[in-house]
């Protein structure tokens, strides 16, 4: 309900501004030429924020918590080396022995290198594990020392269905009117929530924005916050993958 309340309120809002503004301006006719609705006239866009839409607009901001431990981020550089370097014997040495692989009961190492297929050199969990590490994480039991990453799983807020929605990782990120790079760019977004209409399309994704515009944007320019996140522990024996799945 809240959601809803959310975007049926928002684009109203601002509608109702943009008439009270309409109704305290002077004649048109008395004003130069305004470059920027001219630029949109031939079809130049250059969309700027509403400050309205941008106080409202709810966001998860990128963060990296990783140097609140100066020992998790020797072992953080070392992984991403590993990682790089497709070092099997290494991440199977920080594997937890009871690794959460899956929800469909996939636990331990054995069921994580069969799962990720990590004798293959196009195994996908070099590439998502990267990804993970490169969007930052955050320190969330100070007491067990637990990092999570990405920032977006921790940080995601419970009034959005994390099955529904997900967010824009980018700043400056182009909504475009079609999944195109060629058309027409409608504003731009900055890490805010969106509402995801349609995951079908192969290098795009349909959303619409808290203000009710929709519009599209490329795959690797937002996630899920159940997309696949990694935890790690420190319980006294160095730091351990302790999961990494997606899903819920």
């Amino acid at each position: 309900m809240l959601i809803n309340l959310r975007f049926t309120f928002l684009p109203l809002f601002l509608a109702f501004l943009m008439f009270t503004n309409c109704q305290n301006r002077p004649n048109d006719k008395m004003l130069p030429v305004d470059e920027s609705m001219q630029n949109e006239q031939e079809g130049n866009v250059q969309p700027s924020y509403d400050s309205v839409y941008d106080s409202l607009v709810v966001r998860v901001l990128p963060v990296d918590e990783s140097s609140l431990d100066s020992t998790f981020i020797v072992f953080k550089s070392r992984l991403l080396n590993a990682l790089d370097s497709k070092d099997v014997g290494f991440i199977t040495s920080i594997l937890d022995d009871n690794i959460k692989v899956s929800f469909g009961g996939d636990d331990g190492k054995k069921d994580f290198i069969n799962y990720w297929n990590l004798d293959s050199e196009r195994s996908e969990f070099w590439l998502e594990m990267k990804t993970c590490l490169g969007l930052g994480g955050t320190l969330e039991n100070y007491e067990e020392k637990m990092f999570v990453f990405p920032y977006l799983y921790s940080r995601w807020p419970d009034e959005f269905d994390a099955f529904e929605f997900g967010a824009i990782i980018s700043p400056q990120v182009k909504l475009k009117s079609k999944p195109d790079n060629a058309a027409k760019t409608i504003s731009f977004l900055n890490y805010e929530i969106v509402n995801l209409l349609n995951l079908s399309g192969k290098d795009w994704v349909e959303l619409e924005t808290q203000d009710g515009t929709i519009g599209y944007v490329r795959q690797n320019e937002l996630r899920s916050p159940i997309d696949y996140r990694a935890g790690f522990m420190n319980q006294g024996g160095g730091w351990k993958m302790v999961f990494f799945v997606s899903g819920d």
